[in-house]
């Protein structure tokens, strides 16, 4: 650690490669995580602090307010005091380069209220699915004796998930077959049976 923070302090190329390689990303991960040992959040901690402090970018650091302002509200134990009054330290400093980053808590609210929405679509177009597959084995057994009958049944939905970092877009179909006394099914998901 000593090592890193005297070339933040002498290079400033390397501090500017550090912030645009993902190391500020790596620095929210390892802070998020449970079992990242309580030094190394500490000497993690110092680095941001030798990053501010070295002409780094403040604004690149908005996304770590978050999990700073958790480590801030910890305070089991007495190294996570410390850690918590670091953090504080760095959440200062951001502030007075204007950096205020995070989400209020309206928007928060918001977020949550389109990520409860998507989740009962998503029950809604799931039951409709299986209501079709029902169906489809319903008339799979009353026209065994009918082998050129094809029917084809599509579903398709999105899924969105929202955080309050990053916002993703997926969407997944199901196409179902019957030809005779043959069903199959694929979906975009990788997943497929034949029945």
């Amino acid at each position: 650690w000593e090592a890193l923070s005297k070339l933040i302090k002498t290079c400033p190329n390397f501090r500017d490669e550090l912030v645009r390689y993902g190391f500020i990303e790596t620095v929210r991960y390892s802070l998020l995580d449970d079992d990242t040992p309580i030094h190394v959040q500490s000497n993690i901690i110092d680095i941001v602090t030798q990053l501010l402090l070295n002409q780094t970018d403040p604004q690149s650091m908005s996304e770590l307010i978050g999990v700073l302002q958790r480590k801030v509200d910890l305070n089991d134990n007495d190294n996570e005091l410390q850690i918590g009054r670091k953090s504080k330290y760095i959440m200062t400093l951001l502030s007075s380069y204007g950096v205020t980053g995070g989400q209020s808590v309206k928007e928060m609210s918001r977020l949550s209220k389109m990520n409860e929405e998507y989740k009962r679509e998503i029950i809604l177009l799931r039951s409709e699915f299986e209501e079709r597959l029902r169906q489809l084995d319903e008339y799979k057994h009353g026209e065994r004796n009918t082998p050129y009958l094809e029917l084809m049944v599509s579903i398709s939905f999105s899924l969105k998930t929202i955080s309050s970092t990053h916002y993703l877009d997926r969407s997944y179909y199901c196409t179902v077959i019957a030809q005779g006394n043959q069903v199959c099914a694929k979906t975009n998901a990788g997943g497929s049976w034949q029945g």
